[in-house]
């Protein structure tokens, strides 16, 4: 997205979108692969975060799993 802030440290990895003006803070990761070990490589996954949304230093967003649609989703203006 325009406008978005991504701290020294903190890693964004495949299939992830973020919103327009969201801040990831310090050592957060997003996107990594999911916790469950029902998944397979093969599986469509990723991340989508809303606009105005603030993850702070740490947080670990992993990636949905076939069980949903594949994605785990951040709503707009989340903390």
């Amino acid at each position: 997205g325009n406008n978005v802030v991504i701290k020294q440290g903190a890693r964004i990895l495949s299939d992830t979108t973020i919103g327009d003006h969201s801040r990831v803070f310090s050592y957060a990761i997003v996107g990594d692969i999911p916790q469950d070990i029902s998944y397979k490589e093969e599986q469509k996954s990723g991340v989508v975060i809303g606009k105005n949304a603030t993850i702070r230093e740490f947080a670990t967003i992993n990636s949905g799993t076939a069980k949903g649609d594949g994605f785990t989703r951040i709503g707009d203006n989340a903390f």
